[in-house]
């Protein structure tokens, strides 16, 4: 899933604008969720932790891969548990902002898009409140590629292992559509079995990739498709 789609024009080799690829892995039924309670708690200060390190980076005008006003285009593609790393790295950000050591909102659009596939967060996690002073993942990308599938089962199962509520990657329904943020462009997808693989149908599908390929090149034109 890593490609360099958009390099320096004067260094083709260039690392910066490869897709950058966050995943849990499995760890079995019994160990699942106490590595949630630990591993995504750290896992997560040390992607908040990288986040600046890449802004500041991203600054650095005396890097001569920044010559003449070039930015790379960064995605960041969170899948499975790697969505509460991402959501926890974020919160990590709001505690730093409250305790005035960084300046609010200086991380927004810092990915060119976040993608989501099996998003194993609550189906609020990316509600657009108002009144909210935080950040929100939205923020850290120009657009967010929502995958979600109603027959993800590794999402059922991981509800009634945290005691949780519905999850994003699979209990979308209209409602919760609304509050989403304008950023979001959301691919539902159909078709596949009450299986663990349906929890990695973006590799396993070549159809889901080439479509992913493309949307990370032009965005989707309705902002809603299936597949």
């Amino acid at each position: 899933m890593c490609e360099c789609y958009y390099p320096h024009p004067n260094n083709s080799d260039s690392p910066v604008g490869e897709i950058l690829f966050i995943t849990w892995p499995s760890q079995g039924f019994l160990q699942y969720r106490q590595g949630e309670k630990e591993d995504v708690s750290t896992m997560g200060n040390l992607l908040a932790v990288f986040m600046l390190k890449l802004y500041n980076y991203l600054r650095d005008t005396n890097n001569p891969l920044f010559e003449n006003g070039w930015k790379p285009r960064i995605v960041f593609h969170a899948q499975s548990m790697g969505n509460m790393i991402l959501l926890t790295a974020t919160e990590r950000i709001n505690d730093l902002v409250r305790a005035n050591m960084i300046k609010k909102d200086i991380l927004n659009n810092l990915f060119y898009r976040i993608i989501m596939t099996g998003a194993d967060v609550d189906r609020d996690a990316l509600n657009d409140v108002p009144d909210e002073n935080g950040e929100e993942i939205h923020q850290l990308a120009e657009r967010v590629v929502l995958f979600y599938n109603k027959h993800d089962f590794a999402l059922w199962i991981s509800r009634f292992i945290f005691s949780s509520g519905r999850r994003l990657g699979r209990h979308l329904d209209e409602d919760t559509m609304k509050l989403l943020p304008k950023n979001i462009d959301l691919i539902e997808m159909h078709g596949y079995d009450n299986t663990l693989v349906s929890h990695n149908y973006f590799t396993d599908n070549p159809i889901v990739v080439k479509l992913l390929k493309t949307i990370l090149h032009n965005g989707l034109h309705e902002n809603i498709a299936e597949l």
